[in-house]
């Protein structure tokens, strides 16, 4: 894991992985929209569950094939 990869080809398994966090972006937001919390509870959980999945679908671009090298 480097940030200097962030523009290599990125591996079909991190991808995929990647990928299933913002598809998981869109599932769990409503099941949070539901908790019984507070409304402003509410909204600092699925902030920051968001910034969480979609910083990790950019951390999942600075992994790269062995055989590709910058």
């Amino acid at each position: 894991m480097n940030p200097k990869h962030f523009y290599a080809p990125t591996p079909k398994k991190w991808r995929v992985i990647g990928d299933f966090a913002l598809i998981l972006l869109v599932t769990v937001q409503p099941m949070l929209d539901s908790m019984p919390v507070p409304e402003k509870a509410k909204w600092w959980i699925m902030f920051f569950t968001t910034i969480a999945l979609v910083s990790f679908k950019f951390f999942t671009n600075t992994f790269k094939d062995a055989e590709v090298t910058k």
